[in-house]
């Protein structure tokens, strides 16, 4: 259930995408305060990328991840590594994988907890959500061309109160 939800959030991302052209989706926004499109996009993308190394390596550190810088500005890139994302997902069953959690905060120290693979994968959601909502102000501000679903950027919890 997680891995599809998870699979629909990136879907989403994706449909944005494919209706950017690279210099839209590169574009400083001043809404951003000159960050782009592409810059949230990666960043959403590349967590996806640090829990897929957290499954053979168990340690997890979203602090220590690579930038590609690539994801930022290149949609068509974006949206294959989206579909390797997702295909990764559905061909694996990572329920119950321990892994450790590493984070830093201003410091040298780490901080390492315990987790597993679902709840980061829960946690991934909810902060692709919150760059979406992002996105979403991107978007509306400066292309209005692009189509969103009225979903985009709205928390499941939203939209299952909003429904009441």
């Amino acid at each position: 259930m997680t891995v599809n939800v998870a699979k629909d959030v990136l879907n989403q991302l994706r449909d944005v995408l494919i209706q950017l052209e690279n210099s839209q989706y590169a574009a400083p926004l001043r809404v951003f305060n000159g960050a782009s499109l592409g810059k949230h996009s990666r960043h959403v993308i590349e967590f996806f990328q640090c829990l897929m190394k957290s499954t053979t390596e168990n340690v997890l550190n979203y602090d220590a991840r690579v930038r590609y810088l690539r994801l930022e500005e290149d949609v068509q890139y974006s949206v294959e590594v989206i579909d390797k994302i997702t295909e990764y997902l559905s061909e694996n069953n990572f329920d119950n994988i321990g892994i450790s959690l590493v984070s830093e905060f201003g410091n040298e120290e780490q901080i390492a907890v315990p987790t597993n693979f679902n709840r980061e994968l829960i946690y991934l959601i909810e902060h692709s959500i919150h760059h979406f909502a992002l996105i979403r102000i991107g978007v509306q501000e400066s292309f209005p061309h692009v189509n969103l679903s009225e979903c985009f950027g709205v928390a499941y919890s939203t939209i299952k109160y909003l429904k009441k």
